[in-house]
């Protein structure tokens, strides 16, 4: 344990004046890249960005009562007001106008004699006029419209059972059109009521539930500890080309001790230097010594550790420091890009999405975003994976120094 002591304070004395330049450099530099793309990008943490607001237009033909009751229904509604600016037009030539020139995503035409078509069982379809130019839009409309449908239909063999029930009796057609109209009253409004009330809204917390500032000092924060490792890596290299590593041996240090004393210093390493950072995010966060506080810690300890091992495990098979510099900054902005740090994952591609789970960073902001949303999953499964590449390419390092060491090749 002594030996793998002296191995780190003598690389943190090394560092020596030079650490409290680095600090501050590196803390003005990521609090400007905090800065500008928390603004950026906020937009992409405001709810409401998955689907604008869609104009429609509707048409209504048919001029029995309820027809205009189910549309006033209908375009009141405060979910369908959430998604959809509703306008009623006298022409289906004006609404087909209206689409065509991109004033409105769809036009609806309800035809004549929709309502008395319950009466007799017929099929009198609604007409969907929709705009290749929103599809998404135009796909959620449609859906809506479908879901509706399926409640008229409900009705409509509601009303057809009630009619071929008068059927029996030796009433005329006008009496039991007189009956059936009370009945597609009766059941108008209850399904109404039924749709009202089928629903018990839960909100799900999700990335919407954390500020642009928030995110981006934590994705930062893991960026800052990736670059910080690559200079780990870099010493590795530069001791092992130069016999450091060598004369060590021959003082009896063992690999695992000279990793050890690596990992050892490049933790307090990456603690100083992003400290600064990590108070910031905790104010910020406005977190109290509680579980969420203790969590953050945890995650921000097994982000650091893997990222240490994932840096000293490919400094050993990268014999020029240009050129592990080189890759290693070149696979950091790669990761950064896929694994959610700039754009979160939820906005990417699901092939995207797919690689972006083979990336530290995806499990760093993963369990982060776990912590504020109260998603126990995300946040257990994160910190499971962040500690096991900790572990695995930490041992894997240690094999592949002893097998180098054996060979006479480090």
């Amino acid at each position: 344990m002594h030996q793998i002591l002296l191995i780190a304070m003598k690389d943190m004395k090394r560092d020596g004046l030079r650490a409290y330049k680095k600090l501050l450099l590196v803390t003005f530099a990521s609090l400007i890249t905090i800065v500008s793309i928390s603004n950026g990008l906020s937009f992409l943490f405001k709810e409401g960005l998955f689907i604008n607001k869609a104009n429609v237009v509707v048409v209504n033909e048919d001029a029995h009562p309820l027809s205009n009751l189910l549309l006033h229904q209908v375009s009141e509604d405060q979910n369908i007001k959430n998604i959809l600016d509703i306008l009623v037009l006298q022409n289906v030539e004006e609404a087909e106008k209206t689409v065509e020139n991109n004033n409105a995503m769809a036009a609806i035409i309800i035809p004549k004699g929709f309502i008395n078509s319950l009466e007799v069982g017929r099929n009198y379809p609604v007409q969907l006029i929709t705009n290749s130019a929103s599809p998404v839009q135009s796909k959620v409309i449609e859906s809506l419209l479908n879901s509706y449908m399926k409640s008229v239909s409900a009705g409509q063999s509601a009303v057809n059972a009630v009619w071929d029930y008068y059927g029996m009796t030796d009433m005329s057609y006008e009496e039991k059109s007189k009956k059936i109209d009370s009945v597609i009253n009766d059941i108008t409004f209850r399904v109404y009521l039924a749709r009202s009330n089928v629903l018990n809204k839960e909100t799900i917390l999700s990335i919407n539930n954390i500020s642009s500032m928030e995110f981006y000092l934590f994705s930062v924060l893991v960026l800052l500890t990736m670059f910080i490792a690559i200079t780990g890596g870099k010493e590795v290299i530069y001791e092992r080309n130069n016999l450091v590593f060598k004369r060590l041996r021959l003082g009896g240090v063992s690999g695992f001790k000279y990793l050890l004393g690596k990992y050892i210093y490049l933790f307090c390493k990456i603690l100083i230097q992003s400290s600064f950072i990590l108070i910031i995010t905790l104010f910020i966060l406005n977190t109290n010594i509680n579980k969420e506080f203790l969590l953050l810690i945890l995650l921000f300890v097994l982000v650091n550790c893997s990222v240490i091992s994932l840096g000293l495990f490919a400094s050993l098979y990268i014999g020029s420091e240009d050129k592990y510099v080189t890759m290693g900054n070149s696979f950091i902005l790669i990761m950064a890009i896929i694994g959610g740090s700039f754009i979160p994952t939820i906005y990417l591609p699901d092939n995207i999405t797919i690689l972006s789970r083979y990336t530290p960073n995806y499990w760093a902001l993963n369990g982060f975003i776990g912590i504020f949303t109260n998603n126990q999953k995300d946040v257990h499964t994160s910190l499971m994976v962040l500690a096991l590449v900790t572990i695995m390419f930490f041992i894997a390092s240690i094999t592949t120094l002893t097998y180098k060491e054996r060979c006479g090749k480090s």
